[in-house]
């Protein structure tokens, strides 16, 4: 068989392999009709029906709503978990058709919510679909997420130590399921490695941060740019034409850099340098 990579872009971070098709649809936690996942990659090849059970052990497949019911937010600046979108279809009812493959190919109808089918995928557990269990919260926003950097600073530290990088480091957190970050990340690259001559490292936070997996959207990572040539101030200069635009004509600067991701000094020599809040 040909590797199926070739064929679907699957999403990192859900425990059930999502193919990147389903992208907007995980921006919006809005899954409609006819939309199928498997819980094995090799289940998505096209194989017989017959032989599926050899692939995988379950198959999802929503069979309500219809296209277009729940509330989406397309192309939006504003992130849509920020907005609403995300957290008010999250408790929205949906209807699946699963299939158990395994025992026997049996057919079950569940009644559930958008929610708990998005955490299936992320977390694996088939379980979280019925209301016996307790409702998952929604993970948090970006916004959140962004300014939770700062409480887990050595473990930022740790990482850029095991990278042997230091000087000015930039950590931006980036989801593929926010529109936003989706945005901001070309400009980062082009900016901090291309002209600025940084280097980049990523880490997957689920693997990484325990305390955080549980709350932080499964598709996210963090990116470090490694500046050790330049100053914090070089970095702001050349980001904030990017990423600040003025409400108010006053000539007030209200540019944050620690809005967009977490700044820093590391020194391996003195690794307790404080963090940076400008």
């Amino acid at each position: 068989m040909q590797n199926l990579d070739s064929y679907y872009d699957f999403l990192k971070g859900f425990a059930w392999p999502v193919p990147s098709a389903f992208l907007t649809a995980l921006k919006n936690c809005n899954f409609e009709l006819g939309d199928t996942f498997y819980d094995s990659k090799k289940a998505y090849a096209g194989y017989a029906w017959e032989k599926l059970h050899t692939l995988a052990s379950y198959t999802i497949t929503v069979i309500l709503p219809k296209h277009s019911a729940m509330k989406t937010s397309y192309g939006n600046e504003n992130d849509n978990i920020e907005k609403g979108t995300f957290n008010q279809n999250w408790f929205s009812s949906i209807k699946l058709e699963i299939y158990h493959l395994k025992d026997n190919y049996r057919k079950e109808y569940i009644d559930t919510t958008q929610g708990r089918l998005f955490t299936l995928l992320w977390k694996g557990d088939i379980s979280i679909l019925y209301p016996s269990i307790n409702h998952p919260f929604p993970p948090i926003s970006m916004k959140e997420f962004t300014k939770s950097l700062k409480h887990i600073k050595s473990t930022l530290m740790n990482f850029v130590s095991t990278e042997n990088k230091e000087g000015i480091i930039f950590v931006f957190p980036y989801d593929p399921l926010n529109e936003i970050s989706e945005y901001k990340l070309p400009y980062l690259k082009k900016i901090l490695i291309e002209r600025l001559n940084g280097k980049l490292f990523e880490i997957i936070p689920q693997d990484k941060c325990p305390l955080l997996n549980k709350t932080i959207s499964p598709a996210f990572i963090l990116f470090f740019f490694c500046l050790p040539a330049h100053k914090e101030e070089d970095i702001r200069s050349a980001l904030k034409p990017i990423l600040y635009k003025p409400l108010k004509k006053d000539g007030k600067d209200n540019f944050k850099l620690a809005r967009h991701g977490l700044v820093f000094d590391f020194n391996p020599t003195n690794p307790n340098i404080e963090m940076k809040e400008g």
